[in-house]
């Protein structure tokens, strides 16, 4: 690896990002959505951020130089209000635009100091931006049936939806990083019954974690069970 590639990785990261950003305010601009929908979207195509970070940057020093700016610049955008995709809708209150960003700076550390291995954070990341994005936004379209906590709205078809997102998320890292090629029957039923079992735990979490709360422990808590059940 190259002295610059971690740079060219960083370069490439924010044009990815700040295209995100623009095909999310384009949307909203043009009322082809709401600021809820668009939100969503954006937190979906964000969170792709960690693949650059996986294979093009790598260093965790240059890897935390994309969270932090949009830490900031997330910030900014909701103390000036003007970036109108990413502002939360009437009656909702929380900070997932600004733990986003914090999770992916745990992330980078845990990786780049702690040993974690990039994919396995990877796959937490992965969860937390399709996952929690779809239980949006199925919870939104279809969640017929509340989850029965005072502290939150979220549903059960919410949950559902986040539960299969990161089942296939999951299993899908797996199959790609930590197992490829494997064809031992046994071994994939006791990878799918673990892996099962972290879908089950993260959807309990981001059904009960009111405030947007999920954004901080989805990454952290998939990837410790990756971790522990390795």
């Amino acid at each position: 690896m190259t002295d610059f590639e971690p740079t060219w990785g960083v370069g490439l990261s924010f044009v990815f990002v700040f295209s995100i950003l623009g095909l999310g305010l384009g949307l909203f601009h043009f009322k082809v959505v709401d600021s809820f929908v668009s939100r969503k979207l954006i937190h979906i195509g964000v969170g792709h951020w960690w693949f650059f970070h996986l294979f093009l940057i790598k260093d965790p020093a240059w890897g935390l130089v994309g969270p932090f700016f949009f830490l900031g610049f997330n910030l900014l955008a909701r103390q000036f209000g003007f970036l109108k995709a990413m502002e939360p809708g009437k009656g909702e209150s929380n900070l997932g635009t600004i733990y986003f960003p914090i999770s992916l700076i745990v992330m980078v550390v845990w990786c780049g100091w702690g040993g974690l291995p990039l994919w396995v954070a990877g796959a937490g990341v992965m969860v937390l931006s399709w996952g929690d994005g779809l239980a949006a936004l199925v919870g939104r379209a279809w969640g017929r049936h509340p989850i029965p906590v005072a502290w939150t709205r979220k549903s059960w078809e919410g949950t559902m939806a986040l539960m299969v997102a990161s089942l296939v998320i999951v299993l899908g890292f797996v199959f790609a990083f930590a197992a490829p090629g494997a064809t031992d029957s046994l071994w994939w039923a006791v990878a799918f019954g673990k892996v099962a079992t972290i879908a089950l735990a993260v959807a309990l979490l981001e059904a009960l974690t009111p405030f947007g709360i999920d954004n901080l422990l989805l990454p952290v808590v998939v990837s410790g069970l990756l971790v522990l059940f390795r």
